[in-house]
């Protein structure tokens, strides 16, 4: 490397200095925008999450869009190079208004037989989602991220500020 280019690369990495690795998480489930410096979901895993939630809603009935009152994103998927088939935990909290036990039997028995261990669109990642009628706490967490909204409600150290 000649002088220029070593003078160069310092100078660079002294006054733009990303403080996280564009590898450091998952490529396959969280992109980098250049607009934005904290990534974000990848489309395609993002609209897996979203028909996932939909189709807790419409088990209700079609049209009714208030059984899920929030859902939040964690897991190991949020650390530092997480390993490639480590399981996407989705916490979903169920909105108790009008909540029977035999439609509450009914969300359980379509998330464990039908939207738990399958794989995220175009990764290898497990999705789990928990179910909850209690407030999500996300102090908790190491990490916590809303599909719904592509914001990091709580990011991880290493992402900065």
């Amino acid at each position: 490397m000649n002088l220029f280019e070593k003078t160069y690369r310092d100078i660079y990495l002294k006054y733009h200095n990303n403080p996280i690795a564009r590898n450091s998480l998952d490529p396959r489930v969280f992109m980098f925008s250049d607009e934005q410096g904290d990534p974000i979901l990848v489309d395609a895993v993002r609209t897996h999450i979203l028909n996932d939630i939909q189709s807790i809603n419409n088990i209700e009935g079609i049209g009714t869009m208030t059984r899920v009152q929030d859902y939040v994103l964690v897991g190991p998927v949020l650390n530092k190079q997480s390993a490639e088939d480590c399981t996407v935990v989705i916490l979903v909290q169920l909105s108790t208004y009008n909540l029977q036990d035999v439609l509450k039997e009914r969300i359980i028995n379509h998330v464990t037989r039908t939207l738990n261990k399958r794989l995220l669109t175009g990764t290898v990642h497990p999705v789990k989602y928990e179910l909850t009628e209690d407030t999500i706490i996300i102090k908790d967490y190491i990490a916590a991220y809303k599909p719904f909204t592509n914001v990091w409600v709580k990011k991880p150290r290493f992402l900065g500020k």
